[in-house]
């Protein structure tokens, strides 16, 4: 239980910095970028402050606790020795028939790697607007 819960809560906290990164990156590109097509100052400030910090490291551990306690709670239940001989013949999939099913873990994974394509999708075109944005106004 303790490695499921230093791992979940590690995981959790190195998205929390990456995103921390990702913001502060993101605020002031975003701030360039309006700033460009402005023709007056925005009067806005994108830094990232102590409470902010506070905040996300205080949320990333709470989200690695809470979503660490399912996986713990249940490889406490389960005989790893029965489970692991019960898994031995399942191997070969060549007496497999029928359709396969997919459990809501499954079906959550699929959902979360499209919303990030997506997500990356946006953000990729979002900086190609901002780079020829930023060219076309150096030429001219």
């Amino acid at each position: 239980m303790r490695q499921l819960f230093t791992e979940s809560i590690t995981l959790s906290l190195m998205g929390g910095i990456l995103g921390i990164f990702l913001a502060f990156w993101s605020g002031r590109a975003l701030l360039a970028f309006l700033g460009s097509t402005s023709l007056r100052p925005l009067g806005i400030s994108a830094e990232i402050d102590v409470r902010v910090l506070a905040f996300t490291i205080g949320v990333s551990l709470v989200m690695g606790i809470i979503f660490g306690l399912a996986p713990a709670l249940r490889s406490k239940r389960v005989d790893l020795t029965s489970a692991l001989k019960e898994g031995a013949g399942k191997g070969s999939s060549a007496g497999h028939t029928g359709p396969a099913r997919i459990g809501a873990g499954s079906a959550l994974v699929v959902g979360q790697f499209a919303l990030t394509v997506v997500i990356l999708v946006g953000a990729g075109l979002l900086a190609g607007v901002y780079c020829e944005r930023r060219t076309s106004l150096r030429q001219s």
